[in-house]
């Protein structure tokens, strides 16, 4: 039901001029709320159905997303740099439903600053149980965000499924820590470092993202494979993985490791050994 601006008529006219000032402010950026988050999910929409036009369809989409952002800033300015219109991409896709059709009858409940937040989850699980937290909670955007930084979701359900849940939120973190790399860290892509620096920005990311979670305990390394004074072994070899989760001076707890490989160094024999 669309709000109502709020009328009243008591002996304090200040308290009621107040009080209609107050309501229809309430009630104009709510309306302006509704029309942003209408606007980013259909421009996602057209994005994203022009994507499945080209052959190569990352390569296309992307080559779309260049050409557009920049016709789009130059004739209205701010707003629509390249994040954004793969945001609006990646929020088409992940609330389809959330317009029926696309002049159809509305289920936006939160603000776009809260869908854009519930982005940063690629569970659909964890996140659509996110949303319905913050509608029925009615959490801000500060509390969404300190939830899904603190796997608030994956700490609830741990003590019921804990083998599961701990695989999710390891996916969940690596999910997360990768999209901050994409996002904050594309300088170093674009130019081809060193892996090892792509590896410790990686580190870095999922490093935070595992504060105040059940793998706080747990220690995070690159290129380190130490047991005490004795190297490491992983069935019975002697290797330096580029990421490993685990507890040093142990040899055993190895909660996670990973392989690099940047797409700009060719395949070599020894990474694929390692693996």
């Amino acid at each position: 039901m669309e709000q109502e601006i709020l009328y009243v008529s008591t002996d304090n006219l200040l308290s009621d001029v107040r009080t209609i000032i107050d309501s229809a402010r309430t009630k104009a950026y709510a309306a302006v709320n509704v029309a942003l988050v209408e606007r980013n999910w259909l421009l996602g929409k057209r994005i994203a159905e022009e994507e499945l036009q080209g052959e190569n369809r990352a390569e296309y989409g992307a080559n779309v997303i260049i050409r557009l952002s920049k016709d789009l800033t130059d004739e209205y300015g701010k707003g629509f740099n390249k994040s954004n219109l793969y945001q609006f991409c990646e929020f088409y896709k992940s609330f389809p439903e959330i317009f029926h059709t696309a002049c159809g009858k509305s289920a936006i409940l939160l603000s776009w600053s809260h869908y854009r937040t519930l982005l940063q989850v690629y569970d659909k699980k964890a996140r659509d149980w996110y949303m319905q937290e913050a509608i029925s909670q009615t959490w801000s955007v500060r509390t969404l965000q300190r939830n899904i930084s603190s796997q608030y979701y994956y700490r609830q359900l741990q003590s019921q499924r804990k083998d599961l849940v701990e695989k999710e939120m390891l996916e969940s973190i690596i999910m997360q820590s990768l999209d901050e790399l994409y996002s904050k860290d594309k300088f170093l892509i674009d130019n081809k470092v060193a892996e090892r620096d792509i590896v410790h920005r990686f580190a870095h990311y999922f490093e935070n993202y595992m504060v105040n979670t059940n793998i706080s305990l747990y220690n995070v390394d690159c290129e380190y494979n130490r047991s005490g004074y004795e190297i490491k072994q992983i069935d019975g070899s002697h290797i330096y993985p580029d990421f490993i989760l685990h507890k040093r001076g142990l040899n055993k707890d190895n909660l996670l490791v990973i392989e690099f490989k940047t797409w700009w160094n060719p395949d070599n024999n020894s990474d694929i050994d390692k693996i």
